[in-house]
């Protein structure tokens, strides 16, 4: 177990005083460095680390120390006690052209500011040719829109030009780069390969060359995303151009096997650029990449394997953006559950897991069938005597009279008769869909225990009936019979 301080070297005349915060008493730690021919590169560096590691054990008494202004202090405690509050109010008030570099920073990025950039940027104008405050700034832009994004070009720009050799500033130029609007895509390519050259073990960099060599369609994505792997088995985008190199194969039991891999990965603290956009990024493509595996392990007769990989996953309740259930977050997994269930596919389960497979198929297909049932009926006018006004079910479309949906009338508003027609359609779809068809044609269902029949039975016939009643009505004729 590695021991609560750290020894740092002093340069000291003889050469041989160490510090060793946290083990001996802070004033000792502090004449040390008062001593030392690089004192203030030492308190530079120890207000620096405080930022860092700001709950580090006696950092804090030497830092102090080191730096007693009030303020400051105040700052400092407020950030060890988890005091966010104090911290949002210092925030407020404080004047960021005032601070140094590491103090700037250490509060514009803390998690209770909400103007860091503001603090950031005043002191820049004390300290124009700090690496850390341009490096810091363009990191905070990344991800912005328009006019910011643009200033997040010129913040990386500035970093490269005072710390060429410098991996960070070409990763955090390339980031800019590589999401602005009309960028320059290519330009990112190259101070990404400038980064990997600078930090050769630069996993991050690696992993954001290989995400756009593969949206450029570049045989290289691939083995560069290999190399982020390698480097850090944790790298959300080389995993990811792994993923979709493997899925352009349809290779997808492999596909699987990395999505699961990614899934498992949980957020890491960092204070590189884009760690938030590469989290939504992710969280977008695998939310796509859920259906697009199951449905491929399906086509390639492996039904049991997509379904053990929507149960390992827990891959369920999405809601599609255009506000309609999204029935594949259910139903997939149904289909491949009902094929495996009734001994179909190359990888058919045993005979005696199949009942609780099939039963798991009939839970899903019921549960999205409810919500589809329920969009369908959402309004309660059908026996209603009074009119009101109620919204689409599915999403902001037009208000509806309430007594304009009696039985029998005709006059239904075009937004509501598509939300119908859309519950018309999808349940023709359950009644056609021939993955479904062992568990619902009687020749199938015949060879069932009695009790489970009877269930699907009573399913779709549910299905069927509603398909039924949210049939288009036929226009009324118009007058002559034309």
């Amino acid at each position: 177990m590695l021991s609560s301080y750290l020894i740092i070297r002093t340069s000291t005349p003889d050469d041989k005083a160490v510090l060793a915060v946290g083990r001996e008493p802070a004033a000792q730690s502090v004449e040390k460095v008062r001593r030392s021919l690089i004192a203030d590169a030492l308190a530079s560096g120890m207000a620096e680390w405080f930022f860092v590691d700001p709950k580090y054990p006696g950092l804090l008494a030497v830092v102090d120390l080191l730096d007693p202004e009030p303020g400051r202090a105040t700052l400092r405690a407020a950030i060890t006690n988890g005091d966010d509050a104090r911290v949002q109010e210092i925030g407020r008030t404080i004047d960021g052209s005032r601070l140094a570099p590491p103090y700037a920073i250490g509060l514009g990025t803390h998690p209770a500011i909400e103007d860091g950039l503001r603090i950031l940027k005043a002191a820049w104008i004390t300290h124009p040719d700090s690496f850390a405050l341009a490096l810091t700034i363009s990191s905070l832009l990344c991800g912005s829109d328009g006019k910011l994004l643009i200033e997040a070009v010129g913040w990386g720009r500035t970093a490269v030009a005072l710390r060429p050799n410098n991996p960070l500033s070409h990763y955090c130029l390339a980031v800019a780069l590589s999401d602005f609007g009309f960028g320059d895509k290519g330009h990112a390519v190259e101070e990404l390969r400038r980064a990997t050259q600078l930090a050769p073990r630069f996993a991050k960099a690696y992993g954001h060359l290989a995400l756009i060599l593969h949206h450029d369609k570049n045989p290289e994505a691939l083995s560069v995303a290999r190399t982020a792997v390698e480097l850090d088995n944790k790298n959300l985008y080389g995993h990811l151009v792994i993923l979709g190199e493997l899925m352009a194969k349809r290779e997808y039991v492999e596909a699987a096997s990395v999505y699961q891999r990614i899934a498992g990965l949980g957020p890491e603290a960092s204070l590189l650029p884009d760690d938030s956009s590469e989290q939504a990024f992710t969280a977008g493509v695998m939310s796509k990449a859920v259906d697009q595996i199951q449905v491929g392990l399906i086509r390639i007769d492996r039904p049991f394997e997509a379904y053990r990989f929507y149960l390992d996953g827990n891959h369920g309740g999405l809601i599609s953006s255009n506000g309609h259930p999204d029935d594949t977050s259910h139903y997939i997994p149904a289909c491949a559950a009902a094929l495996a269930g009734t001994g179909q596919g190359l990888d058919a389960p045993p005979p005696a897991e199949r009942p609780a497979i099939r039963k798991h198929a009939l839970e899903w297909l019921t549960s999205r069938f409810d919500v589809w049932k329920e969009h369908a009926t959402a309004f309660p006018a059908l026996a209603a005597s009074s009119t009101g006004l109620i919204a689409s079910p599915f999403g902001p479309g037009p208000l509806l009279a309430a007594s304009g949906l009696f039985a029998g009338r005709t006059d239904v508003s075009p937004g509501r008769a598509r939300d119908r027609e859309v519950v018309h359609e999808r349940m023709n779809h359950w009644l056609s869909d021939r993955d479904l068809a062992e568990v619902r044609d009687d020749d199938w269902l015949n060879k069932l225990p009695a009790d489970e029949r009877e269930q699907w039975r009573k399913l779709w016939g549910e299905v069927r009936s509603l398909r039924d009643r949210t049939a288009p009505s036929k226009a009324a004729s118009p007058p002559g019979g034309k």
